[in-house]
């Protein structure tokens, strides 16, 4: 209701229509005197240049972002959120955490935002069920409320990321309730990257309450240790260090097979012969990190703003891209495309691709 409540106050006494103002910054000029009161701690959109709308004719969630969305004045009071029910309550305080934590682990994330991303964190992390079990707690209920404006805060200067990316198809095609989606997404999405930025998934997990590890010091190793007291690392697959390099070191290679989550492989035990290690490795391209691209972004890319993407050969050489959305609208794109300029090498790839890809609603489709 408060992203309705911005539309409508931003045009009102203007031409322009939310349709011709997707994406970043399409808005000319500042509305009407606005003031918004938030009555659930989730969407921060109280503080925020941000507005999603569901467009029913494309089934997309799409987002308009301008400074002249911002409202003159917010006030958060926390009784207007004590007779929320149970599941909102989770949905929403779901959402208000994503904001925070994509916002504290994004490429583009600075100091000043930190404070209120992390912030925001722990508040949200501590009350959440609290609330949900009681919603006439007091206490918790202003530690989401808060919590949900440290998160609207940071939407502006930093923004979201792959969850949020992600859960616009799913709330579009399937109607999920947005901070349900993202927590659906939410561990996976964590997961992926959690290798680019260790320490601040670290602190993300010590806001939401996880020990703090005990740092331990051991003596140096010398020649006279004995190989049964040296440190090696598990046989668990997750420990197993993710290189680009085509020769793992020896020290490294697990002592019982695994199989691979990249290619599905058995990967063998530790053998004495090197040409067996090597040549059991990946290569340097399936090692490659996997891009996904979504065509239901807040900026409001189209398909064939993804094709044009998909066409370039540099975009293999750096990655593997997946294209999650509609198949059958990626067809048309392709083909549109494909009328228009020359056909590439890397279109025919994508238009193969697409070709091979069940006509579903929301469907997967690799380029390779």
């Amino acid at each position: 209701m408060l992203d309705v409540a911005k539309l409508v106050a931003a045009f009102i006494d203007s031409d322009q229509k939310a349709e011709d103002c997707f994406g970043t910054g399409f808005i000319k000029k500042k509305g009407l005197w606005l003031a918004c009161l938030p009555t659930t701690a989730g969407t921060g959109s109280e503080v925020s240049p941000n507005a999603i709308l569901l467009d029913e004719r494309d089934k997309l969630k799409k987002g308009i972002v301008s400074p002249y969305l911002l409202a003159d004045a917010a006030y958060v009071d926390p009784k207007l959120t004590m007779t929320v029910p149970a599941k909102v309550t989770a949905d929403t305080g779901m959402d208000a955490l994503t904001h925070c934590i994509e916002a504290y682990t994004n490429k583009f994330a600075h100091p000043a935002a930190d404070i209120y991303a992390l912030q925001g964190i722990k508040l949200i992390a501590a009350n959440l069920l609290r609330a949900v079990k009681d919603g006439s707690d007091v206490e918790a209920r202003e530690a989401l409320a808060l919590g949900s404006l440290y998160g609207g805060l940071v939407l502006g200067p930093v923004n979201t990321a792959a969850v949020h990316a992600l859960s616009y198809p799913l709330g579009g095609e399937f109607h999920i309730p947005h901070g349900l989606s993202n927590a659906i997404l939410l561990p996976s999405v964590m997961k992926f990257n959690r290798p680019a930025n260790l320490s601040k998934y670290a602190e993300v997990a010590i806001a939401c309450g996880a020990p703090r590890a005990r740092m331990t010091t051991r003596p140096p190793r010398t020649a006279s240790t004995s190989s049964a007291s040296s440190p090696r690392l598990s046989a668990s697959p997750r420990n197993f260090p993710t290189s680009t390099s085509p020769r793992a070191p020896s020290t490294a290679w697990p002592r019982q097979p695994w199989r691979c989550s990249v290619c599905s492989r058995t990967i063998p035990a530790r053998s004495p012969n090197r040409t067996q290690r090597t040549s059991t490795t990946h290569s340097i391209d399936s090692m490659k990190p996997i891009l996904a691209i979504t065509m239901g972004d807040p900026a409001g890319i189209g398909p064939e703003i993804v094709v044009r993407a998909l066409s370039h050969k540099e975009t293999y050489e750096k990655c593997r891209p997946i294209v999650t959305g509609d198949a059958a609208v990626m067809k048309e794109a392709v083909k549109l495309s494909a009328s228009t300029s020359k056909s590439t090498p890397s279109t025919r790839s994508a238009t193969q691709s697409l070709n091979t890809a069940p006509s579903t609603s929301m469907t997967s489709t690799v380029s390779t």
